[in-house]
């Protein structure tokens, strides 16, 4: 019963996927093909306003369903992992071109943290070869049956190597949005 939150843009692989309890990954370049449209989420509406706005050049949704029984404690755990900024160095990253796993961030700084423990801001810089030094400025909220996560980078991303700009200030934006829909938590990723 949680298909009624998505529209018709999901594949009927895409559909199996999640009934199976997978991930999907879509890599879908603009907000006018987003899927996850009728949840009627005020934070999903949210982000997909801010996409709206923003008009990425890339954009991608990540979905996951999972049922609540047996999973109660869910949004806690993922407010936990979310939280523990430290940790995003062990965080694993593929290169397509290098055919191997690395680790997404070389370091990590938390530069300040401001807010209540539920619902704070924070500033913190990673170094990403061949990136090298990236300022984040992120919001993490939690309610009883919710999370939302975002996070925007303030300074340009440059390609070290080359001196090259790749992403300027405030462009690089994702998000998390952890929520409760019918008898299931839908965890929506948006990257652009």
């Amino acid at each position: 019963d949680f298909l009624s939150a998505f529209n018709d843009k999901l594949s009927e692989t895409e559909i199996k996927q999640l009934e199976q309890g997978e991930t999907i990954i879509r890599n879908i370049g603009s907000y006018k093909k987003l899927s996850l449209t009728n949840s009627n989420n005020e934070l999903v509406t949210e982000v997909h306003k801010e996409l709206k706005s923003r008009n990425p050049n890339y954009l991608a949704e990540i979905i996951k369903v999972v049922p609540k029984e047996g999973n109660e404690t869910l949004i806690q755990q993922v407010f936990d992992g979310i939280n523990d900024i430290e940790s995003y160095t062990e965080i694993p990253y593929f290169s397509e071109r290098q055919q191997t796993w690395y680790d997404l961030y070389d370091s990590v700084v938390i530069n300040s943290a401001s807010g209540s423990e539920n619902n704070k801001e924070i500033q913190y810089s990673v170094e990403m070869t061949p990136f090298g030094i990236i300022d984040i400025s992120a919001n993490l909220k939690k309610t009883d049956n919710s999370l939302f996560f975002s996070m925007i980078n303030t300074n340009k991303v440059i390609y070290e190597y080359k001196n090259i700009t790749c992403v300027k200030p405030e462009k690089m934006y994702s998000s998390i949005v952890l929520f409760e829909y019918n008898d299931y938590y839908i965890l929506y990723g948006i990257r652009s």
